[in-house]
C-alpha cells in the first residue's frame, strides 16, 4: 500500500505539493488545550514528512513554490503597517522665549 502511494506521488508530484497544502491547513485549525501550531507550521511539517519519499518536483514548481512561501512569509505579519512613528519633542518654546521641558 505504502509503495503504491509512493509511486503515485513520484508520477504526480503535484498530488503531495496539494496533499501537503490541504493536511497542514487542517492541522493547523486543530487547537489542543489551547495550543495549536498554526497553518505556516503545520504545512512546513506535513511538507517534510512527505519530502523523505524522494519525489522528483519540477524545478520550476520547486523555484515558484518557494517565491510563493517567501512572499507570504514577508507579508504575514504587515509589520510595516503596525509601526507608528511619533515625533518626540524634548523642549516646547513659549512665546516669551522661555523653553521648558515636557
Amino acid at each position: 500500500m505504502t509503495h503504491a502511494i509512493a509511486k503515485l506521488f513520484q508520477s504526480y508530484p503535484e498530488i503531495a505539493i496539494f496533499l501537503a497544502l490541504a493536511t497542514g491547513y487542517a492541522l493547523g485549525k486543530l487547537k489542543i488545550r489551547g495550543f495549536g501550531l498554526g497553518t505556516t507550521a503545520s504545512v512546513l511539517l506535513v511538507a517534510m514528512v512527505l519530502g523523505q519519499i524522494e519525489i522528483a518536483v519540477p524545478a520550476l514548481l520547486q523555484n515558484l513554490s518557494f517565491a510563493l512561501f517567501a512572499f507570504c512569509i514577508v507579508n504575514m505579519g504587515d509589520v510595516h503597517k503596525s509601526i507608528k512613528v511619533i515625533p518626540c519633542r524634548h523642549e516646547l518654546r513659549v512665546s516669551e522665549g522661555r523653553s521648558r521641558s515636557r
